[in-house]
């Protein structure tokens, strides 16, 4: 939601990537400095939409990086 600090951030992303959490909801702007998560996540939902196209584009472009692993977008 960008009210989490850094500490809370890093670790909802551990607790994603060792599998404690099978889900992970990350507002597109409030999604700074989070990365690789990609090599875990099967499914990417945009459940809200931005006042700016770029905003989406990055994250389309994030989620589809070569090496990452295989990643649905609906």
């Amino acid at each position: 939601t960008g009210r989490e600090d850094e500490a809370q951030k890093a670790e909802s992303q551990r607790r994603f990537m060792a599998g404690e959490t099978d889900v992970c909801v990350i507002a597109l702007r409030g999604a700074a400095g989070i990365d690789g998560l990609q090599g875990r996540a099967t499914v990417a939902v945009f459940a809200e939409l931005d006042w700016s196209p770029q905003v989406h584009g990055q994250s389309e472009d994030r989620i589809y990086r070569e090496g990452v692993g295989a990643l649905d977008s609906i």
